[in-house]
């Protein structure tokens, strides 16, 4: 949303009261994203009104939902737990992607996030990552990922050169980037944790 400031008279404080009035924000709105996500990627299973609830508040969280449910119509679903569908997320992306011919190995995925995690802890950058220490295939596989707006790509200016810029990612999904770090932080060594 591109709000236009100059001689409208519109204050960038009132933004939420401008989306409001799109009905963006409304119970309405967001029950009608529900419904057609459902109905998109077919899944007639049981959801309960507490999960109902997390999803029509969380559209990114939503879509992730549906491709991991996608087709399914016996599940129950009496809550939305984040580590469990933040792995079958990658689980089942893994799949489609090695059947799809763009990875070798069904772990490939799940690596290469991880990769990204370490990388970011040892930056002490836990906003951004770049192309840094990653192998062509891997750096490919991030410009896959990109695609599919799991995580997003930036350049910026290095402050040198107006046109010499450098690529930084961030994951579009913050509760997702935590789960990742969260894998990292608890297979380390005590030693490792403590530091």
């Amino acid at each position: 949303l591109t709000i236009q400031t100059t001689g409208t008279g519109f204050d960038i404080g009132n933004i939420e009261e401008y989306v409001d009035r799109l009905g963006r924000k409304s119970d309405e709105f967001k029950s009608k994203i529900f419904s057609k996500y459902r109905n998109y990627f077919n899944i007639s299973c049981y959801i309960s009104s507490d999960a109902k609830c997390k999803l029509v508040n969380d559209t990114l969280l939503l879509r992730l939902f549906c491709e991991v449910y996608e087709g399914n119509t016996d599940a129950i679903i009496n809550d939305i737990f984040l580590y469990e569908l933040f792995s079958n997320y990658i689980k089942k992306r893994s799949h489609q992607l090695l059947k799809q011919g763009k990875i070798k190995r069904v772990e490939d995925l799940y690596d290469l996030l991880i990769k990204i995690s370490k990388n970011m802890l040892v930056a002490h950058n836990l906003n951004e990552f770049s192309y840094e220490g990653f192998r062509s295939e891997e750096k490919d596989l991030i410009d896959l990922i990109v695609q599919e707006d799991i995580i997003i790509k930036t350049s910026d200016e290095n402050g040198i050169n107006l046109f010499d810029t450098r690529t930084a990612f961030s994951f579009t999904y913050d509760e997702f980037r935590d789960f990742l770090l969260a894998s990292v932080i608890l297979s380390l060594s005590d030693t490792e944790f403590k530091k």
